[in-house]
């Protein structure tokens, strides 16, 4: 046969090199090779049926031929052309059957011989055994239904179908494991944040139930640190003396506005109200017990050294309590005692201390001196310690006791009993403003105590003036006022102050208004610092 064509799974399978299963359902299906499988299923059953049929219709005409062929013949003669010519018939009808022609054997010399008896019957027997197969396949595909062959033909496209439903399911599970995870992550997180406000709240709540109110806090104002613990002696006999420690108690000023605070006294007496507990219930502050004989007054004519009340006897007992109850040893930077006569500003204390208040110095014991009087001396309106410096006092009391105290003032003794135990001496002559040492009035607003205001009255009326006074300052600062109480050129008194003559606000009486300017002198003068001219003018 001349040319070419392409071998398909239909010419496989009439040649017998593939199965009808194998074309049916490969190995590895796609939707295209269902499609194809199912035309070639039909394809192939259409044909070999059509073969078949035909080849059993050549095959039995042939047998029916021999068989009369012999029937006609006389016994024991056959004719051998006859016999060959009726087989060659039949192979040609039988190759006629299958679409082939009948090819002629040819000869070496090139003529045509027809084919003998002997080949004949032997392409027969071939026949027979072609037509047993064949017949053997009609008996398989006979006992396919229609049902299962559509049901095999459908299973690649099922088959497919469930793939990429697995597939569709598969990621359906994938997106819905991720939701459920971010969504569990997002109230893991979610828990935890709780979980975290919670104990935040609970440890607040913990807080607020282990620190119950006690009688010593005080009610500290502007400034916490550094922390102060102050304390008075107080006499239970002074009728203005005990209603001014009452007074700082009830309005939380002086003493009573640092962060603790106490009162010693002849006999323990009630205060006023302290902080209160949640349900509103206030503390009782009582005076600590301080059982001390009167005192009386000194006299320098006798060989007295202080002309105040002798009342060291009354202060060392008081250390001594201050010591067993070990309130200096607890959360405090600075231990200050004042009189119940000196109005006290610990905000503007702290400014004072602020400096000697960190580093390596807070090691050391130190203590101020505030009035120099012949030389720098420890004044007792206010007197200021670090702790340091209170902590080696409780351990060598007995060295300053054994001091020969006998004519000293309460301020003399614990001026040289710090210096008995090498406590640093520090000089601040503006802590104080004393009428009978670095006398200051109440508007001075860097001096952190006066003295003295013996009764509520007084106390108070100086304590709101030096208040007020802030406020001025303020201002002042703010217009750049200030007083000239000598200038060097009357005709342009502002700009030719003479030095140590010019007072601001908050330095001093002269600069705390324009009418105290006035009353320092006849050539004193108001004045401010104008920002637009860039110079010094005499005040409106």
């Amino acid at each position: 046969m001349t040319g070419s064509r392409n071998i398909t799974v239909h010419d496989r399978l009439e040649c017998g090199e593939a199965s009808v299963h194998s074309a049916l359902v490969p190995e590895e299906t796609t939707d295209a090779d269902a499609a194809s499988g199912r035309q070639i299923y039909k394809t192939f059953r259409e044909s070999r049926c059509r073969n078949v049929a035909g080849l059993l219709t050549v095959v039995m005409c042939s047998l029916v031929a021999c068989y009369v062929g012999g029937a006609f013949s006389s016994p024991g003669r056959v004719d051998s052309r006859t016999q060959a010519n009726d087989a060659l018939v039949s192979v040609e009808e039988v190759n006629a059957s299958n679409g082939m022609p009948l090819e002629e054997v040819k000869t070496s010399n090139g003529t045509a011989e027809k084919p003998d008896l002997t080949s004949a019957q032997a392409k027969v027997m071939k026949l027979k055994k072609q037509l047993e197969k064949a017949q053997a396949k009609v008996m398989d595909l006979s006992q396919t239904t229609p049902v299962e062959a559509d049901t095999t033909n459908a299973a690649p496209t099922t088959a497919a179908a469930t793939t990429a439903e697995k597939k569709a399911i598969t990621a359906e599970q994938k997106d819905a494991q991720q939701d459920a995870t971010t969504a569990e992550q997002k109230t893991t997180t979610t828990e935890q944040k709780a979980t975290t406000v919670t104990e935040k709240t609970t440890t607040t709540e913990e807080k607020k139930e282990t620190i119950p109110p006690d009688p010593s806090f005080g009610w500290p104002t502007d400034v916490y640190w550094p922390r102060l613990f102050c304390w008075s002696v107080m006499n239970k006999d002074n009728v203005q003396e005990v209603a001014t420690m009452k007074m700082q108690v009830k309005m939380h000023i002086g003493i009573a506005s640092c962060e603790r605070f106490a009162v010693l006294s002849g006999i323990k007496m009630y205060l006023g109200e302290g902080h209160k507990w949640d349900n509103g219930t206030a503390v009782k502050v009582h005076s600590w017990e301080n059982p001390a004989k009167p005192v009386p007054m000194g006299n320098l004519g006798a060989g007295d050294e202080t002309n105040s009340f002798k009342n060291t006897d009354i202060f060392i007992n008081a250390w001594n309590i201050l010591i067993s109850s070990k309130i200096m040893q607890g959360d405090v930077d600075w231990v200050i005692k004042a009189d119940p006569d000196a109005v006290f500003f610990p905000e503007r204390l702290r400014k004072h201390v602020k400096p000697f208040s960190w580093g390596q110095q807070t090691k050391t014991p130190l203590y101020f001196k505030n009035c120099f009087y012949k030389g720098p001396k420890l004044y007792g309106a206010l007197e200021v310690f670090n702790q340091a410096a209170m902590l080696k006092l409780s351990s060598h009391m007995s060295w300053c006791t054994s001091l020969p105290w006998g004519g000293w003032g309460e301020d003399e003794f614990i001026d040289k009993c710090m210096e008995r135990l090498s406590a640093r001496a520090l000089q601040d002559y503006k802590l104080v403003g004393d009428h009978r040492c670095m006398s200051a009035e109440c508007e001075a607003t860097d001096r952190a105590s006066f003295h003295d205001y013996k009764t509520p009255e007084l106390y108070q009326n100086c304590w709101n003036r030096s208040k007020n006074s802030e406020k001025w300052v303020k201002q002042m600062a703010e217009g750049n006022f200030f007083c000239c109480t000598s200038p060097g050129n009357p005709g342009d008194p502002c700009n030719t102050c003479n030095p140590g003559a010019s007072t601001k606000a908050g330095q001093g009486w002269c600069g705390s208004s324009k009418n105290q300017c006035k009353g320092c002198g006849t050539g004193a003068t108001w004045c401010k610092f104008d920002k637009k001219k860039k110079r010094n003018m005499v005040a409106a």
